[in-house]
């Protein structure tokens, strides 16, 4: 369930502010779990993803619905 809501959560996010910059603070394992959404792993992996305490995770939504992570943003 948690892994839905977070993705919903995001993909929500991003249609309503699409072509904007927006900023939403979480825990790492929120993080963890998106990422394996945009990876395409399954969730029970998410705690194989490393997401450093206090880092950036920056998520950019395509027009054609694909998401890439930026590095070292």
């Amino acid at each position: 369930m948690v892994s839905d809501r977070t993705w919903n959560g995001l993909n929500n996010l991003a249609k309503q502010h699409c072509g904007e910059n927006i900023v939403t603070v979480t825990h790492g394992g929120v993080i963890q779990i998106a990422l394996t959404h945009v990876y395409g792993r399954p969730v029970i992996e998410y705690s194989k993803i490393t997401v450093p305490t206090a880092s950036q995770t920056v998520l950019e939504f395509e027009p054609d619905n694909s998401v890439v992570v930026l590095p070292d943003w």
